[in-house]
């Protein structure tokens, strides 16, 4: 809820998306592991959704470096305008 709070508020709410984001992408990898790995022949369905989990928050990653690349670049612009 912090991060839907600071979201557009904060300046650095994409570091908080990202940091949550990778967080989530780490815990979907991991169960997709632990299903794959269960010692039951074959995989579940289970992995397919947690590894496309994993997959749009690593993309949700991504997206937030990017967002935090552009707040930083109309931060230097807006810096050097009021020069």
């Amino acid at each position: 809820m912090l991060g839907l709070w600071a979201n557009g508020d904060k300046h650095h709410s994409p570091t908080i998306r990202l940091v949550t984001a990778a967080v989530g992408a780490t815990v979907w990898t991991g169960l997709a592991w632990l299903l794959a790995h269960d010692g039951y022949p074959g995989w579940n369905t289970g992995v397919g959704a947690y590894g496309v989990l994993a997959l749009v928050d690593a993309y949700c990653a991504f997206r937030a470096v990017w967002d935090q690349g552009t707040n930083d670049a109309r931060a230097a612009i807006l810096r050097r305008a009021s020069r």
